[in-house]
């Protein structure tokens, strides 16, 4: 079923235009299947069409035969798993079909969320560990082999990389990985505790990116509450992440602590509340 596209036929045989909203002009062709386009402009000219799904951009095809154009993630109604060794760890990883990457960390036995620029889902759709990779692992930093679910590279996990390659193919817009970890000060009671302030510490001045964000959450995570950015200094290895004064205080059932950054911290190794009693 269409729905309200525009089709214009010229000599022409249309199968099926389905799930969208495109505008579809056919001259001499032969139009299988055209479906789930949305707003899309799709035109040919002495051409067969058997398949155009999931395009994102506009269409022209003058004399020739085209199969299909598609372009975007993987739709994948089931969960995926694989595993990788690194660094010491052993990483299960699960692609779910809500759109979510769980990883478990079998040395830390923790469950973290993995994703690509602003998704909850990692482009490592499959992978293992490269067994002969040789000098490639030198070069590249590890012998985790993954293959991309967007664009269908196959690359090696980088762990010390500062920035992560564009997801298209030869594209000069490299992102910078955003990393956000959570921690929670538990409190039972009524009564109120002072927060003084907080200390961070880990992988400070290794990195030449250099913003990290504290936020603050006392509803159990319905809101959080931005407590200022730091900038470390790249190289400047004795620095200290600390936010002090102005974080008030919090009753039961607890805080909860957010660190964000942009690849400022490769590791972390502690936050520590300030409360009177500690510092």
């Amino acid at each position: 079923m269409a729905i309200t596209p525009q089709v214009r036929v010229s000599q022409g045989g249309v199968s099926a235009v389905g799930e969208g909203e495109p505008d579809v002009r056919v001259s001499q062709a032969g139009v299988l299947a055209v479906g789930i386009i949305p707003a899309e402009y799709v035109e040919a000219s002495q051409a067969g069409i058997q398949a155009v799904t999931f395009a994102e951009t506009e269409v022209q095809v003058s004399q020739a035969g085209v199969m299909v154009v598609a372009r975007g993630r993987v739709q994948d109604p089931v969960v995926r798993a694989w595993s990788f060794w690194l660094d010491n760890h052993w990483y299960y990883v699960l692609t779910l079909p809500t759109g979510y990457t769980l990883v478990w960390d079998t040395l830390a036995e923790q469950w973290y969320i993995w994703g690509s620029a602003e998704s909850t889902k990692w482009r490592a759709f499959h992978g293992t560990n490269w067994l002969g990779s040789g000098a490639l692992m030198d070069t590249y930093g590890s012998n985790v082999l993954v293959g991309d679910d967007g664009n269908g590279a196959v690359y090696l996990l980088d762990p010390e990389a500062q920035v992560d390659d564009s997801a298209i193919l030869g594209a000069a817009d490299p992102q910078t990985f955003r990393r956000r970890v959570t921690g929670q000060m538990v409190k039972r009671g009524n009564d109120y505790v002072r927060c003084y302030g907080v200390e961070l510490m880990g992988s400070i001045g290794e990195s030449t990116l250099t913003d990290v964000t504290l936020y603050t959450s006392d509803d159990v995570g319905h809101t959080f509450n931005n407590q200022g950015t730091v900038s470390i200094t790249a190289n400047d290895y004795s620095a200290r992440c600390d936010w002090v004064g102005g974080l008030g205080s919090y009753t039961g059932p607890g805080r909860l602590f957010r660190v964000e950054d942009a690849g400022a911290l490769q590791r972390i190794d502690w936050l520590e509340m300030m409360d009177g009693k500690n510092g």
